[in-house]
């Protein structure tokens, strides 16, 4: 039909600004470790495997839609064998987002050094790895005349080195970071498409008021040339042992968040819904699920 393919081509040129960001939007990020920032892995966890898919703009035609699979574990400790001084954390991830007719595959090795400080940590990472971005569709003008702005190809892909970088300020009950993704701004020449540094600050606060009650606030800031996403979520979390929570939450001029959890001892499970009302997605919904095993540092 001619309305699908029109809207698609629409929203793979205006949304620019949301893939354009070149960054997934997680409504779950902020669970233990920050996707964007390598040195949160394996700093509450000694060890964890997770996994999250998201689909955005539910009944729009090519509306973005991601899926990430990362691990990471503890291989390094230094010091003394109760509580080290210094550890090191190292993973793999990997992520596959599609929008309209892009699709993009990055993968990345974060690792980190981990420093005791008094009774806090603070731990400095970094995440070489590839990004493959590929197009595959056909672009229609509005008029027949030849537009230099449109490529004259339909279907290409390119490969390009990638790396981020990060530090982050982490006790028992809280953590606080800065970090920044496409560290050199790579450029897929062959798709006409260039990437942009990004700058995240990230934050996370656990407070306990019982054995059966809690709350936690997670917040994630980025900024991209000069367009800033602030993202909050908070949660209660019930129970004692086998903890479920219920959470709210809310990005800046874009979505509500809504969240329901739940942990069996070292398995986590999570719905994550939003309610879009920014331009491009026309008050519509997005859903995401994230499934993890994870064992906590007994340390902290």
């Amino acid at each position: 039909m001619l309305i699908p393919k029109t809207l698609t081509i629409i929203l793979v040129v205006l949304s620019v600004s949301v893939f354009g960001q070149q960054d997934p939007l997680f409504a779950s990020e902020g669970q233990r470790s920050f996707w964007f920032n390598p040195a949160s892995i394996s700093t509450f966890n000694s060890y964890s495997i997770s996994s999250i898919g998201r689909k955005q703009w539910i009944g729009v035609d090519g509306s973005p839609a991601s899926i990430e699979l990362s691990g990471a574990f503890k291989y390094l400790k230094i010091g003394g064998k109760d509580i080290p001084f210094s550890a090191g954390g190292i993973g793999g991830r990997y992520r596959y987002e599609s929008v309209g007719f892009f699709r993009s595959h990055v993968i990345t090795v974060p690792l980190n050094m981990q420093f005791q400080l008094s009774n806090t940590y603070i731990s400095i990472g970094v995440s070489p790895g590839m990004h493959h971005l590929s197009f595959d569709g056909v672009w229609v003008p509005p008029t027949p005349s030849p537009d230099p702005t449109i490529p004259p190809y339909a279907s290409t892909s390119q490969a390009k080195f990638t790396t981020g970088a990060g530090i982050q300020w982490y006790g028992r009950y809280f953590s606080l970071g800065i970090a920044s993704t496409h560290l050199f701004q790579e450029s897929f020449d062959e798709i006409n498409y260039n990437t942009r540094r990004h700058y995240y600050l990230n934050g996370s606060y656990f407070h306990s008021f019982s054995n059966e009650f809690a709350l936690q606030a997670i917040a994630v800031a980025r900024t991209d040339a000069g367009i800033t996403s602030v993202q909050g979520l908070v949660s209660a979390i019930l129970g004692s042992r086998n903890k479920m929570s219920v959470g709210l939450g809310y990005r800046n001029r874009d979505a509500l968040i809504g969240a329901v959890t739940a942990r069996f001892d070292r398995f986590y499970c999570g719905y994550f819904v939003e309610y879009l009302n920014s331009v491009l997605s026309n008050a519509t919904f997005s859903h995401e699920f994230r499934v993890a095993y994870e064992l906590f540092d007994q340390n902290l």
